[in-house]
């Protein structure tokens, strides 16, 4: 059986073992983080722009910006997001969006920054860009988009908190997985940072391991560190994420 090693927010934790063992793997996972709701003042803001402006761009990376603004908006969400274009960064947000009632009208070829600032000027030149994101986003699409002239906010959806050094990491730093799975940059860092504290460094976990990526982002927080990534699936999901591992073994 093959072994792969994980760790997901703590909400979709137990969702994504009982997926990963369905399809056959032996699992060690522990929770990354979990996300407290941004301020309603963001949520505001993000409002008052929309009604204050004509047709903009909102810009949803993760499925968890989808969800946190739809969660505090409820059954608005429709009605101000029908004001907007709306851009989706993958295509688990995309999935997410369509979950809730919302039909992304631009999906970059390209999951990353750039692509989503080519799709957005080829689509929409002259409209301002709200970005709907996690407080430790990063501030590239941000620059891309004002590169090609666009004005750009920034709306605080949700703030990620690291779960730290648990008995369940401890436990997957013990093991050793064939697999080392990762759906984030910022899961990469922390647990890169949880590593060399528990273990004094993190190169030789990642020895003799294959390494799997969600997508392009991801692949390039660990290609950063110097590790070398075997597998990105073509449609960025964990389900595509397991399945593209599962081919390697068969």
């Amino acid at each position: 059986m093959t072994s792969i090693a994980f760790t997901r927010p703590e909400d979709k934790l137990k969702a994504s073992v009982r997926m990963a063992e369905d399809m056959g793997f032996e699992v060690f996972a522990a929770p990354s983080m979990r996300f407290v709701s941004g301020d309603a003042s963001e949520f505001d803001r993000f409002a008052a722009i929309v009604n204050g402006k004509e047709r903009p761009v909102a810009v949803f990376p993760s499925p968890t910006a989808a969800s946190e603004f739809c969660n505090h908006f409820g059954c608005a969400s429709k009605v101000l997001l029908d004001k907007c274009l709306v851009a989706s960064i993958g295509s688990a947000t995309s999935q997410t969006l369509r979950e809730l009632g919302v039909e992304p009208h631009i999906e970059p070829a390209v999951f990353d920054s750039e692509g989503l600032a080519k799709a957005i000027a080829d689509r929409a030149p002259e409209a301002d860009v709200l970005i709907v994101r996690s407080s430790e986003g990063s501030g590239t699409m941000r620059e891309m988009l004002e590169r090609r002239g666009s004005v750009v906010s920034e709306i605080t959806a949700y703030r990620p908190e690291p779960c730290g050094l648990t008995p369940e990491l401890k436990t997957l730093f013990d093991s050793n997985p064939d697999v080392a799975a990762f759906t984030s940059p910022m899961s990469v860092r922390l647990f890169i940072e949880s590593l060399e504290e528990y273990k004094g460094g993190f190169r030789e976990f990642f020895n003799g391991k294959m390494v799997a990526s969600i997508g392009i982002p991801t692949a390039d927080a660990l290609g950063s560190r110097g590790i070398t990534v075997n597998v990105v699936p073509e449609i960025s999901t964990f389900r595509d994420l397991l399945t593209a591992v599962r081919a390697r073994f068969v």
